[in-house]
């Protein structure tokens, strides 16, 4: 399958977008930057985009989201979902396949950019990170 999937039952190809540019988020301005570090499904047979999941907005540490995607069906509490799975830099997301609604996602390694993900599936930013005293780029 390589770093991206395909669901031929949907017609839904799935990819991972890399960081932005310039890397420093400071320099793009302001927002999360549509579409950076974001796991994307089309519909094979037109390229409409159906839905993307944002890993890092804004990602401003090159945390992307281009690592390999798994497609499964696994039982979550009693019932079967179809998923996509991402083993990130840092968490592990398990996403609905058709809506790309979040299911799960948890740190798989320590982190000191966020502190873990919110009910939206943000990651909440640790806001020490960026205070940083005289950066240089």
């Amino acid at each position: 399958m390589g770093r991206h999937g395909y669901d031929p039952e949907l017609d839904f190809v799935y990819f991972g977008t890399g960081n932005a540019a310039p890397w420093y988020d400071r320099l793009r301005g302001k927002g999360d930057d549509l579409y950076v570090a974001s796991i994307v499904a089309l519909r094979a047979g037109n390229g409409e985009q159906v839905w993307h999941y944002q890993t890092t907005p804004g990602d401003n540490w090159d945390y992307d989201a281009t690592q390999p995607l798994m497609l499964a069906t696994l039982t979550i509490d009693g019932r079967q979902r179809r998923v996509v799975m991402q083993a990130n830099r840092r968490i592990f997301y398990v996403l609905d396949r058709e809506k790309g609604s979040l299911i799960s996602a948890r740190p798989i390694t320590p982190m000191n950019w966020a502190t873990g993900i919110d009910s939206n599936g943000r990651p909440i930013e640790n806001a020490e990170i960026r205070q940083l005293k005289d950066p240089k780029l």
